[in-house]
């Protein structure tokens, strides 16, 4: 039809086609451009919203450190921050390890390192605990062989080195088998710590008792004199946990030596080792003496810093077929103090070579609750045990 009209018509139906073409699309654009306005509007107050929330989640002076950004995101969630907590832990002790392994043979770089990136964080029960599933039993007392080793062949010229490690594990050591550092960990944290724990004591009991040894032509020691020379050097105490379980097998471990005149708990093999208080007379292939660190010494000196450890440990009984009723002090004060040490010049030791102070610290701090009927029952212990000591060997 449209081919049948006049050319002026059909001229005038497509301007007018054009025309409401164009006026749709000013329509259209106006609409548009209204809408975009709207949004942009609503898009800004948004974002100055979302802005006012981060910065008070993570301000903004803080967001160049990403422990404090996950921090600030996890405040208040306990779970959560518990989770944050243990992977950064994971990942500082796999560092940490590294560096240990390097330390313990007489990198001083390495040991610089370890001070500066993780010297603070001994103390903490993350990466405590992380460290000592890191390293497990065995690992540990690698990092104690190396350095005995390198010591006692000239590698290491002086032992503040060696000690500086033993402080830094010896503290972390500790942190880890002690509970009560669980108090501020969220309840998933907690309840984890606490089961491995558990599995954790077990093995340093058999650990305990095995012997230690890379090559069978080299020295030799008991993972006991391992567990006893970071405690010396623990700035922590362990815990009544720690010593109401690993310490009462040592116990039961040491009189077994004690009895069978072996002395089996010291260690054998290194000329001249150990560090600070804990040097005492050894003995090798039963008659040649040789310095060597008593275990029992670190024991009782990191008990000796907290009273209920102290108790748990002097007051466990030790298996004896002829008293069952033989406790830690009892043991310690009848049995083990008549061990005699042979020295060049026919000189002797008893069987503490610190005379007894250390004992006598670990029990004087358990005695001091009068109100409490194992620090009472302590308290009489040492002071019968002493009397009887006296009638017996005046």
């Amino acid at each position: 039809e449209a081919r049948q009209m006049p050319d002026e018509a059909r001229q005038h139906l497509a301007d007018r086609a054009a025309h409401d073409r164009d006026t749709s699309q000013a329509a259209t654009l106006r609409r548009y451009e209204r809408a975009l306005d709207t949004l942009s509007t609503q898009g800004a107050a948004a974002a100055r919203q979302l802005n006012a929330l981060a910065d008070e989640t993570v301000p903004r002076d803080k967001t160049g450190s990403p422990e404090a950004m996950r921090a600030s995101l996890t405040n208040g969630l306990d779970i959560s921050t518990g989770a944050m907590k243990r992977g950064v832990a994971q990942a500082d002790a796999a560092a940490a390890k590294d560096l240990l392994a390097k330390a313990a043979q007489g990198d001083a770089a390495a040991l610089a390192e370890l001070k500066q990136r993780f010297g603070d964080k001994a103390k903490d029960p993350y990466f405590a605990q992380a460290l000592q599933q890191a390293l497990g039993p065995k690992g540990t007392d690698q990092l104690i062989y190396d350095m005995l080793h390198g010591q006692s062949i000239g590698h290491v010229e002086n032992r503040t080195s060696n000690d500086e490690v033993l402080d830094f594990l010896g503290t972390a050591f500790a942190t880890a088998a002690n509970p009560d550092v669980d108090k501020d960990m969220d309840i998933v944290s907690r309840e984890g710590a606490a089961t491995w724990r558990g599995q954790w004591f077990e093995a340093l009991k058999a650990d305990g008792r095995s012997k230690f040894q890379p090559n069978s032509y080299n020295p030799w020691f008991s993972g006991y004199y391992a567990q006893g020379l970071l405690l010396s050097h623990a700035s922590v105490p362990a815990g009544a946990a720690y010593m109401d379980t690993v310490g009462a097998d040592f116990l039961a471990y040491d009189r077994e030596g004690i009895v069978g005149n072996t002395a089996r708990s010291y260690i054998h093999g290194f000329p001249q080792v150990g560090s600070g208080e804990v040097l005492t007379p050894g003995v090798l292939d039963g008659n040649n003496a040789r310095l060597a660190a008593d275990p029992m010494n670190g024991f009782l000196r990191n008990a000796s810093a907290d009273g209920a450890a102290s108790r748990a440990l002097l007051l466990h009984g030790v298996p004896d077929p002829k008293d069952p009723n033989l406790t830690g002090i009892d043991y310690l004060m009848k049995q083990r103090w008549q061990l005699e040490h042979p020295e060049p010049g026919g000189t002797s030791y008893t069987g503490f070579a610190d005379k007894g102070d250390a004992l006598g610290a670990a029990a004087l701090a358990g005695d001091h609750n009068s109100s409490n009927y194992d620090a009472s029952l302590l308290a009489s212990k040492l002071v019968n045990n002493y009397v009887d000591g006296i009638g017996a060997h005046p």
